[in-house]
């Protein structure tokens, strides 16, 4: 399978021939998470950033996964060969997440409760601020907290809320506790430097609407009650918590999956602008192109991973035969070490247009508009 066709199941995918339950989905840089951020950090965020297209926004956008992924490097596990690899999760409790890039409002709770969250393929935990001990502020020190669009949950003032106990299977701290009938704790520690969440877990319900519209629907879903925060989450790199969208029973889309009215599937469909939609229970149409998600007995990953043999560059085609994570919060596709200089060759063998140095960028050229 060549890079184009894994490419083409995401765009494909989001046909739903089966009805699914979507959420608004809308970029880190957009006006709209833009207008949110405001509430915490002051008017000034976002006002130095570049204009969306032009390079010094791509160059934003390059040092936003650099950021993500600093200290993962350190922790990339060979694949098949030295110069082959994926990014290694470590444990259950040591996870991907250093900034994201696609955020969605979700409502919790009863009566609900309206939460700005990072969607992340890379964790597993739905976890948000909750009775909290150290968390990133809800709104700026020239901002009336009263008015904040940013919220925390107190389980106490949700009615549907249900602590998970330390003898529940999805305990993954049980040797912590003092008796099986204790809370369960969690604590999460991401690869982006001294950033982490703790606290407890909860059952509660989430709110959905259906691709048909109507009425919102109500199911059961795992969340972190997010006591204790860290590192760059203090700073707001999560706006008002954190979706995993990763593959163990904890998830969001693992727990609704396991409810029996769902699938065991769900979709993103992103714009050029950033927006889009995520559908959970959207299998997409029989007629689309799939390929497998490597199971952890092989990757030994608790998350997306998928085999990639070739990739093409217009006519050439280059022998890959490794690995790569999907990861909604990096902008870029990063090829190999032996990879990448046989991609820079093909491409620039095929363009006819003058070479241009720009900065760290290896793929410009001259052009005139007449």
């Amino acid at each position: 399978m060549g890079l184009s066709m894994v490419v083409l199941v995401l765009l494909v995918g989001v046909v739903a021939s089966v009805e699914g339950l979507k959420m608004e989905v809308f970029h880190k840089f957009s006006a709209k998470a833009v207008e949110a951020m405001r509430e915490r950090h002051g008017e000034e965020y976002g006002a130095d950033w570049p204009a969306e297209g032009t390079i010094a926004f791509q160059t934003m956008l390059r040092d936003h996964d650099v950021h993500r992924h600093t200290g993962t490097q350190r922790r990339m596990l060979a694949a098949t060969s030295a110069d082959q690899y994926v990014f290694s999760q470590g444990n259950a409790t040591e996870q991907l997440f250093g900034g994201g890039l696609h955020y969605s409002y979700i409502q919790i709770g009863t009566p609900g409760i309206l939460f700005l969250v990072v969607l992340d393929t890379g964790s597993d935990l739905l976890w948000i601020p909750c009775d909290c001990v150290s968390c990133a502020p809800l709104s700026a020190p020239s901002k009336d907290p009263r008015t904040s669009i940013l919220n925390v949950y107190t389980p106490a003032q949700s009615s549907t809320s249900k602590p998970v106990l330390c003898s529940d299977p999805l305990c993954e701290k049980s040797a912590s506790c003092v008796a099986l009938t204790d809370q369960c704790p969690y604590e999460i520690n991401y690869v982006s430097a001294n950033t982490s969440t703790s606290g407890t877990l909860y059952e509660d319900y989430m709110y959905f609407m259906r691709e048909s519209g109507g009425s919102a629907v109500k199911l059961p879903i795992y969340l972190g009650c997010g006591k204790m925060q860290t590192g760059s989450l203090l700073k707001g790199a999560a706006p008002d918590g954190l979706m995993g969208l990763g593959t163990t029973a904890i998830s969001v889309p693992s727990k609704l999956a396991s409810t029996g009215q769902l699938p065991d599937s769900f979709t993103m469909c992103i714009s050029p602008d950033g927006s889009g939609i995520l559908t959970f229970g959207d299998e997409g149409p029989a007629t689309q192109l799939t390929t497998p998600i490597v199971d952890k007995s092989i990757s030994g990953l608790d998350t997306y991973i998928v085999e990639i043999d070739t990739v093409t560059v217009g006519s050439t085609q280059i022998p890959m035969a490794s690995m790569a994570l999907f990861d909604t919060g990096t902008s870029f596709t990063y090829l190999s070490k032996t990879v990448y200089p046989q991609f820079i060759a093909a491409y620039d063998s095929q363009m006819t247009l003058p070479k241009y140095s720009f900065n760290n960028w290896d793929l410009c050229y001259e052009t005139r508009f007449v």
